[in-house]
């Protein structure tokens, strides 16, 4: 909280973050913190606000980089690449490796047309 305490009273505005936040039970999670200063004149004498557990939110979304980390890894160290088709607008998105082993030029890593 020293964090907001200092952006607050610098700044004087609003101020959103996400951090960690200790528990009455004394367990830390996740949290997205929406602080707003009221003020008097020119002093800031309170704060109103909202917090937000996003701890689980966090801990999947950790888990889906480091799944997709090794997902890359293993299609490197296997020398394979991948692509995806959007159905609703008949693209395909190639990755790079996939670009080069089919013989194309590396513009076409990302979105292609399928049709015109």
């Amino acid at each position: 909280m020293q964090a907001v305490r200092e952006a607050g009273s610098t700044l004087g505005t609003a101020y959103e973050a996400e951090c960690r936040v200790r528990r009455h039970d004394g367990v830390y999670r996740w949290h997205r913190l929406s602080l707003t200063p009221i003020k008097t004149g020119d002093v800031i004498s309170g704060w109103v606000g909202a917090s937000l557990d996003i701890h689980e939110l966090r801990e999947a979304q950790e888990e889906l980089r480091a799944f997709a980390n090794r997902l890359q890894l293993a299609q490197e160290a296997a020398g394979a690449g991948n692509w995806d088709l959007d159905l609703t607008t008949w693209e395909i998105r190639l990755c790079l490796y996939s670009v080069r082993s089919h013989g194309l030029p590396e513009e076409h890593s990302g979105e292609i047309p399928l049709r015109e």
